[in-house]
């Protein structure tokens, strides 16, 4: 995730790589899922961003993750990006 960030400021598309490496390799975390959602958002790919979101809040739901709320809150951002369109 660490890197993914690091990278996005300066590539998004290899920052989205290595969010979605991470992905395949923890499949089951939330905070995975919403880093991608940040990622495909600072990159214009909204709709997969909303679908990332979504499976953070999932998952978190799930988990009865401490950060649901943070994760709710990513998605609620992109549903107004996404209504907005």
């Amino acid at each position: 995730n660490r890197i993914g960030y690091n990278i996005l400021e300066r590539n998004c598309e290899i920052a989205l790589e290595f969010f979605r490496e991470n992905a395949k390799r923890y499949p089951d975390s939330p905070n995975v899922w919403d880093s991608m959602g940040e990622g495909l958002t600072k990159c214009q790919k909204y709709q997969e961003a909303y679908d990332s979101y979504q499976k953070a809040v999932s998952l978190a739901e799930n988990q009865n993750d401490e950060s649901l709320p943070m994760y709710k809150e990513g998605l609620e951002k992109i549903k107004k990006i996404l209504k907005g369109r």
